[in-house]
């Protein structure tokens, strides 16, 4: 269970913190079953609050620094409730603070099976937007 925290899961396929590196063409696969992701809305100063959040190419600090990157995620009887702002995330490429995005062509697939198919939230090829398009998330029930 991941619970009573700010945030309960991040899982990224590439993650870059720091404003000189790069996360370029990593493959993560999460697989799950049975996890619950519930009541995570702690105030910790500097953590974004919310219950289960996936990425394919995550960025913090510098702009393009995460590309080719792909994450797939399959979720077996798993929940997501009681979160704070928001149960569920799925990016293919976000990016912390502006300007500029994460980078391009990052892949996130998740699959849900049985009573994962019920899980809801926000669904986004990239934040902010890719004006190209080349991230993308494919959601399967």
């Amino acid at each position: 269970m991941y619970g009573s925290r700010a945030l309960g899961a991040l899982i990224t396929g590439g993650l870059s913190q720091a404003t000189s590196g790069v996360a370029n063409s990593n493959t993560t696969t999460f697989l799950a079953h049975g996890t619950q992701v519930e009541d995570n809305n702690a105030e910790i100063p500097g953590i974004d609050r919310g219950g289960m959040r996936l990425v394919a190419g995550l960025s913090i600090a510098k702009a393009d620094a995460t590309s080719n990157n792909t994450l797939n995620v399959e979720l077996w009887g798993s929940k997501t409730t009681g979160n704070e702002p928001v149960n569920f995330e799925a990016f293919g490429a976000w990016k912390a603070s502006t300007p500029g995005i994460a980078g391009t062509n990052n892949r996130l697939t998740v699959t849900l099976h049985g009573v994962s198919r019920q899980i809801d939230g926000v669904v986004m090829s990239s934040f902010p937007t890719d004006a190209g398009g080349t991230n993308s998330v494919t959601v399967v029930r």
